[in-house]
């Protein structure tokens, strides 16, 4: 995968790299939530490296009866008047609960 290399790399410049979890994309509709789900437990595997620490937030993306959470991505993309479909970028609300547990989980 990509990310070995990328991760080599930051090791040879930093004490500690934090890696995400990758939240659901509600664009994919499911269709790729397989995909999702095999590459979060490679990003977890990752966290046997002794400079990297892995923060989970794929759940911080669903409500508690597990459906995408959609208002925390923004809902179209470029232009408004031509209402691009987006759901897979963050808003400003998921961006911010994401900084939060972020700010937590680097504060432990």
């Amino acid at each position: 995968m990509r990310l070995i290399p990328i991760v080599k790399f930051l090791e040879t410049k930093a004490l500690r790299i934090v890696l995400l979890i990758l939240p659901p994309i509600p664009l994919l509709c499911g269709e790729r939530e397989g995909d999702i789900n095999i590459y979060n437990k490679f990003i977890l595997n990752l966290e046997k490296r002794p400079t990297v620490r892995v923060l989970d937030i794929h759940h911080l993306f669903k409500h508690q009866k597990g459906n995408d959470n959609l208002d925390l991505f923004e809902r179209f993309i470029g232009n408004p008047s031509r209402n691009r479909v987006d759901l897979a970028h963050w808003n400003k609300k998921g961006i911010t609960k994401v900084e939060e547990v972020l700010r937590d989980f680097l504060c432990k």
